[in-house]
């Protein structure tokens, strides 16, 4: 009897102590203490403040980091140094001086994070390609039982490299969105890299040289006279402007490119003036006939723009491009978008 009641004791022993395990696993969530960070995502980026850009071995990395905290308290991610990354040895802290709002690009600090609560945090560090490092996580919380040790993750750019082969797609996008829209030369990049309404787009280009153009005489001028000079003046330009492009900041999905422009400045009415008054000077009866006097400078059109002569944008456009389904846009929506369009319809400096 005594060793049967032995091992019915020891079964209820064994029982109740499984039993504990699951009721403080399930409750807890955790070991006390407990913080766990995963990283969520990280990118390469491009900013215009704070630092270079990028050169072929390294970049700015922007790391968004999940972290959950376990524990019956809250605790705190000093954005400070709370993360540093271990770079053989050496500490370093995250940029936190990287802000440009029209990318929404700088480093970003939670705050606290509540009791058995999942917060995101992203810091910038500087980092080589394909180059392993570790970041130390450190939180901390005023609760007077606290005891918090660091989190250490391992982070291997070489798994982000594609992002920074792309870094410079935000130019190579506008280029071949100014060949497409207002030069309307192929670009192979347009297709692979453009999201936009090409037609609306072509037409609005067309009506802002069709009222630059219109503004230069008193009658209406023929829509076909319109079309036919509209093409020499995008060949003109497409023989004798020059377009560079540089991407200053790429991040979330926005992008913020620079432009420097040489174009052909419509500065119309002198000319078209000067041809109207030379037919008045050669007609025979000297009869001010001012509709005449239009179409003989209209005939003269072509001529009128073949003499025009390239000019330098006077300050750099600052174009603010968005990306939405792998693709980027111009952002319409910002006034510089206006100028862009200006720039090469109606050849404003």
């Amino acid at each position: 009897m005594g060793k049967k009641y032995g091992i019915i004791s020891l079964f209820l022993l064994l029982f109740l102590g499984l039993l504990g395990c699951s009721s403080d696993d399930s409750s807890s969530g955790g070991e006390k203490g407990d913080v766990a960070v995963e990283i969520e995502n990280a990118s390469y980026i491009l900013a215009d403040e704070g630092g270079t850009a990028s050169n072929e071995d390294t970049g700015m990395l922007a790391v968004e980091f999940a972290v959950t905290n376990n524990n019956e308290y809250p605790i705190t991610i000093s954005p400070f140094d709370g993360v540093k990354l271990d770079d053989e040895g050496e500490q370093k802290n995250p940029q936190t001086d990287l802000i440009n709002p029209k990318v929404d690009l700088e480093s970003t600090f939670t705050g606290d994070i509540g009791a058995e609560k999942m917060a995101k945090i992203t810091s910038i560090f500087y980092v080589e390609k394909d180059k392993a490092y570790e970041v130390r996580i450190s939180p901390f919380s005023t609760n007077a039982d606290a005891d918090i040790e660091d989190v250490t993750v391992a982070l291997d750019t070489a798994e982000y490299s594609d992002s920074f082969d792309t870094l410079q797609e935000p130019e190579e996008a506008l280029l071949a969105y100014i060949d497409t829209i207002y030069l309307d030369q192929e670009n192979d990049d347009y297709e692979r890299l453009v999201s936009a309404d090409k037609e609306a787009l072509q037409d609005e280009a067309k009506n802002l040289f069709a009222d630059k153009m219109e503004s230069a005489f008193t009658n209406s001028v023929p829509e076909e006279e319109i079309d036919k000079n509209y093409e020499t003046y995008k060949s003109l330009l497409t023989d004798e402007v020059e377009i560079t492009a540089e991407t200053i900041a790429n991040a979330n999905n926005k992008a913020i490119v620079n432009v420097d422009y040489s174009t052909l400045p419509l500065d119309l009415y002198e000319p078209v003036s000067d041809y109207s008054d030379e037919y008045r000077e050669n007609a025979d009866d000297f009869d001010y006939d001012r509709e005449a006097m239009e179409e003989y400078a209209l005939s003269k059109f072509d001529k009128i723009l073949n003499d025009i002569e390239p000019k330098s944008g006077r300050e750099t456009l600052e174009i603010l491009m968005v990306k939405e389904d792998g693709k980027w846009s111009v952002d319409t929506s910002d006034w510089n978008s206006e100028r862009l369009a200006e720039a090469f319809s109606e050849g404003s400096l």
